[in-house]
């Protein structure tokens, strides 16, 4: 003869309130540390010094420089109005680039001071401050960046002589979102011959003391090309 068993069926006990938060904090723990190990994966890893140096000619030989070996070098060019090259390793970056349109802003502001001093030759007594081409054009790039970066901070800039001509940097920081964050660099500006070169290089802030020289040199080489 067959025997079946029978049992009440009974309601789970609910769980506590201690349980109840300990199971929430397990999980809470859990996606916290699935995320920073995503995050991780995904923030720029660490630059070291650089070691050796290349050297690089634009595509339309309007400058050359030395490069960093073992960065990636992106090439450019659009016949001869503009052309450049980017060097870049995980979030440390130099980006040079020669055009034609910021030399002939030089121009004008060259002309436009020559016309003040003749200006203040023909009127006795008569006094107009006068702003360097050079810093002109500099300050032009300084209000590109601070739309495109936010807490953007730029030291006063530095007037120098460089193998391209007439030039004027800046060091500056920047907020270079969640996964960056702090941006260190160097602005410059260079008026040479027909085209003005710019300069812009940057890398995270922990890595700055090591890369600063990288930046330097590399700045400092820039001289007019073969052609």
């Amino acid at each position: 003869m067959a025997v079946s068993e029978y049992s009440e069926y009974q309601e789970p006990k609910e769980l506590s309130t201690g349980a109840r938060i300990g199971i929430a904090a397990g999980v809470l723990a859990l996606v916290a540390g699935l995320g920073y190990a995503g995050w991780h994966s995904m923030s720029p890893k660490p630059v070291p010094a650089v070691a050796a140096f290349g050297s690089y000619a634009a595509p339309d030989q309007s400058f050359v420089c030395e490069s960093p070996t073992g960065w990636q070098m992106t090439s450019a060019a659009s016949g001869a109005i503009q052309s450049g090259a980017l060097f870049q390793s995980q979030a440390a970056r130099i980006d040079i680039t020669s055009d034609l349109q910021g030399s002939l802003m030089g121009d004008v502001a060259r002309s436009a001071n020559a016309s003040m001093s003749n200006l203040e030759g023909m009127v006795s007594g008569l006094q107009v401050k006068q702003k360097p081409a050079i810093e002109t054009v500099h300050d032009m790039g300084k209000k590109e960046l601070e739309g495109k970066y936010k807490e953007y901070q730029e030291g006063p800039g530095k007037t120098y002589d460089s193998k391209m001509g007439e030039a004027r940097f800046s060091e500056y920081t920047a907020d270079g979102g969640m996964l960056v964050g702090k941006l260190h660099g160097f602005r410059v500006t260079m008026l040479g011959g027909e085209r003005r070169i710019h300069v812009f290089t940057h890398c995270q802030e922990t890595d700055w003391p090591k890369l600063k020289p990288c930046f330097s040199r590399v700045i400092n080489s820039i001289a007019p090309g073969s052609s």
